[in-house]
Order: structure tokens, then sequence, then C-alpha cells
């Protein structure tokens, strides 16, 4: 951990804004010998026809990367940091050209995109002399910083494909996130794009931003993990788990319309409508029922989860104050992945959240906060109506009861098989029931790479 800290502070402080140095004065060669310098290999390629891959990683693009890839010997796995692809962009293009406000009328504008793309040519001929890659993966379409990249990629003949993350679109957010993909996305100029579900393939395709052709719903990989874990529990048991009860943070805006830009804040103000759409009364009730449920139950351990980004905290330290006097068996736990801490809950809890259809997969009981805002009519739509695959509290003192009851059957043994409404579910939001997302992906990858004599990978 102390080396990823290292590592990043020294892109951000010095790696980052010597790139931007160069890439200003036209040295691509320089630009491009010092990023090749940041790639890091996770996984060398081996085999008769080895694939390397170079993916940008985001959280949860980076999970989704691992479960595809990872153990299968003739991938080779290496990444390349998005601060680096950002400090090329910034050379050229302004910082309020960002992921919800890349199209432009300014003819200033335009020719700086397409001067981009023209150095992206040149630093990645330089790239591929030193390593010769077959595929470029990113965790969304639109990432603003990627969209010359991705052109410049596609005009080399080597696939740019999006691993698209954001998928969780509610039939309340598919007509704003169509709008949004028509005015303030650009066209894809990768070649594929990989969905998890049917809703996010709909909009993609009828707002105009990607070809139908070049859609595929793999469904999510990251979740393969969960289902093998799953088995394997149901046939060799598991002893000795503490009662744990998982909190998965989530803030006033969960699941709801949200425009984030970097000028002139974190967030763009919708229209008035979307605007009062909110859930902070739930939100902070459930942060303080955990506390109280930590409190008043000293044999149980609580983890409340967050994002690990500043937003996260900032919202926490709102919620609780900057020094919280929190019991002994309660943790704050920031970032990391998902598969670190999922495995030891005893039952899951938050709201309108991915996390709570990852924890269905994996065998887990999941209970959800079903009043104040979560009752009011005018969020219905926004809201991932989970039926019977979970249990509702609909006060705060159900929930505190429900959490604590669910926490102490923790240790019962879980099944191979899960229900039939868990299975629809994951199908309709994460396309992924049955622990083959990965495979889909790898087909798709396989496909797009041209097969030609390779030279070594590493000079």
């Amino acid at each position: 951990m102390k080396y990823e800290v290292l590592r990043y502070q020294a892109i951000a402080r010095i790696s980052g804004p010597i790139l931007t140095f160069f890439t200003r004065r036209n040295m691509a060669r320089a630009a491009a010998l010092l990023m090749r310098l940041h790639v890091e290999t996770q996984q060398r390629a081996t085999g008769p026809e080895p694939v390397n891959i170079v993916y940008l990683p985001k959280a949860g693009h980076t999970e989704d990367i691992m479960a595809c890839f990872q153990g299968r010997e003739r991938y080779g796995i290496h990444t390349l940091d998005r601060k680096l692809v950002k400090a090329v962009f910034q050379a050229f293009l302004p910082v309020e050209m960002d992921d919800n406000n890349y199209p432009s009328n300014d003819p200033a504008i335009e020719r700086s995109k397409k001067e981009l793309r023209a150095f992206w040519i040149r630093v990645l001929e330089y790239l591929h002399q030193s390593m010769e890659f077959d595929v470029v993966l990113t965790g969304n379409y639109s990432y603003a910083a990627e969209q010359e990249l991705a052109g410049a990629l596609t005009q080399m003949g080597i696939p740019f494909v999006a691993l698209h993350k954001e998928c969780m679109k509610t039939p309340g957010l598919r007509p704003f996130y169509k709008n949004i993909y028509q005015t303030r996305k650009a066209h894809f100029q990768g070649v594929k794009t990989c969905v998890y579900n049917q809703s996010e393939a709909g909009i993609q395709a009828e707002s105009g931003v990607v070809e139908q052709k070049n859609i595929a719903i793999t469904g999510m990989p990251r979740m393969d993990r969960l289902h093998r874990l799953r088995k394997e529990w149901a046939k060799k048991g598991r002893k000795g788990l503490q009662p744990t009860v998982l909190f998965f943070s989530f803030n006033h805006k969960a699941g709801l319309p949200v425009l984030g830009r970097k000028l002139p804040g974190a967030y763009e103000n919708l229209q008035q409508d979307l605007e009062r759409l909110n859930v902070a009364g739930l939100a902070e009730t459930c942060h303080q029922a955990m506390v109280r449920l930590a409190r008043e139950n000293p044999d149980l351990r609580v983890v409340i989860k967050t994002k690990g980004d500043k937003n996260a905290a900032q919202y926490l330290s709102r919620i609780f104050g900057e020094n919280p006097d929190f019991p002994p068996n309660l943790d704050i736990m920031a970032g990391g992945d998902v598969l670190d801490i999922l495995p030891m809950a005893g039952v899951v809890c938050s709201f309108n959240s991915t996390t709570l259809l990852e924890a269905l997969a994996l065998g887990k009981p999941v209970v959800v906060p079903d009043f104040m805002e979560a009752k009011n009519p005018q969020l219905e739509l926004y809201l991932i109506y989970m039926e019977d695959a979970v249990e509702y509290a609909p006060d705060v003192d159900a929930l505190v009861r429900i959490l604590y009851e669910k926490a102490l059957e923790g240790k019962k043994e879980i099944g191979e098989d899960l229900p039939e409404t868990s299975l629809r579910l994951l199908d309709k939001w994460l396309g992924n029931s049955d622990g083959l997302a990965g495979s889909r992906v790898r087909r798709i990858i396989d496909g797009l790479i041209k097969r030609q004599p390779k030279t070594s990978w590493l000079r």
C-alpha cells in the first residue's frame, strides 16, 4: 500500500507535469519514453498466441480486467496510469472539456482535438516499437481524456475497447442519460463497448454514440469471482466467522440523477425537479443506525464501507463530525476491492447499489431500508426493486433489529445454487447469473485482434 501511495504521488507531482511539458513542446518521443517507464507488467503472456493488454486502471474496471484475464497464461496484463493520459490531454484542451462536456462548436477546440489525436499517433508509434501491445482497454466509453487516444488507436488498427462499468440505469435514469449521451458526450472512437446489461446497450445505441453492431452485452466480469467463491463455500463450508454487518455507505444522491463536472464545481445544477430528488434523510439515518447497532450489540462487528475517495470522506465527516466517538466494534473501511470484505459479512445493507447484487451473487442475506425518502413516489422509477430476494426494513428500528438477527444467522451454510429471483435480478441488472462474463469478454477481445507475426514484447 505504501508503494502505491508513493507511486501515485510521483505521477501526480513529478511525471505528470513533466509529461505535459514534453507534450506542449511536441516532444513525442520523450513523452513515449516517459510513459513506457510507467507501464507496469502485472502478468506476462506465454504460449504460442500471446495477447498483450494495456488497460487504464480505475476502481471497478481494474477488478473487471483481473476477472477476465488474470491467471490465464496467454494474456499479458499491463497497466498505464490514467493520470498520464490526462497529462497529455491537458496540454491541448482546457479543463472544462470533461467527461460530461466534450462536444464543441468552437473551431479552435476542434482543431486542438485533431492535433491531440495526431500527437497520440506519434507517441503510440514510439511506444509500439518498444512494447508490442494488441489491445487497450478502459472502463467507460466517454472519458474525455481518452477520446482522441481512442481515435488514434483505431486509426492505427489497434483495438480500443471500453469494458463499460457504469451500467445501472433504472427506468427513471434512462431518459436522463440518453439526453446526456446525445448532448454532452462524443461519438465513441474505439471499436467496441462491452456493457453489463440491455439497459446500457439500449441507451448507447438509441443516443447514437455507439453503433449497435459495436455493442456487446457481456455482464459484469468481476462477479464471476463471487459465483466461484459461493460454489466453493457450498462444497467446503465456512467456520468461525464473527457475526458481521457490512454496510455500504451511500449519499443523498444514491442512484439519482447527477452530472459531474470539473468546472465550475463538482456537480452541475440540473433542472429543479431533478435537483430536488434526494435521499438525504434516509442516508444520514442509516449511517447513524450503524453506530447505534454497534453500540447496542458489542458482540457484533459493524463495518461501514466507503468508496475511499475525497467525496466519501467529506460525506462521513458531515454526518459524524471530524472526530467521531465510535464504539470499538465499528470500523470504517475506505476503498479497496469488494471481494476483500464481502466474504466476511454475515449480512449486507445498502441502498440502490450494485453492491447489493454482488452480495446476492455470493449468497449473502441482504437488508434494504424502505422508509423516509425511499417511500417517495417520485423516486419509484429511480429505485432498484429487488423483490423477495432481499428483506426490506420498514423503519429504522426494524433495520437495526433485522441486521442483528441476520448477522447471527450468517454462519448458516450457503447453497451452491441461487434462488430464481436472485438469478433473474443478476441477469437484469448485471448480466451475470452464470459466472461466465469473463469468457464472453475474452471471446470478443480475441475476435478483434488480428493475428500477425509478433516480435518480443519486452526488448
